[in-house]
């Protein structure tokens, strides 16, 4: 999701910010109706619409599911046999979530 966003938006603009999905829908509707949209895809629109900027943040963690038919909104879940079984739905996001925690092993310190 995107709630990390609450942690540095001024406190001004979360009103406006909780506003956006009903406001695109109640007043502009959704342009490509026909699309099919998942919450990522649809705040993604939001944040288009209401030309604001959403800056990434680092893959630290994922929780995909607790067993493989689970139900899930957007990919399959899958299982990773070289991390002992470990679930997850995409592979980049996994790759890179094991690439930070290597970078915080090598220095246990919140830099940059």
């Amino acid at each position: 999701g995107v709630n990390y966003n609450f942690i540095v938006m001024r406190r001004a603009l979360v009103e406006h910010y909780l506003q956006g999905p009903h406001a695109i829908i109640a007043s502009a509707g959704v342009r490509n109706a026909s699309k099919t949209y998942n919450i990522e895809r649809f705040m993604g629109l939001v944040l288009l619409e209401r030309q604001w900027r959403n800056l990434r943040m680092p893959v630290t963690c994922f929780i995909t599911a607790d067993q493989l038919n689970d139900r899930s909104t957007w990919k399959k879940i899958k299982s990773s046999g070289a991390r002992g079984g470990l679930l997850f739905k995409y592979a980049a996001q996994m790759d890179e979530a094991y690439r930070n925690l290597e970078v915080w092993e090598r220095r246990r310190a919140w830099i940059g």
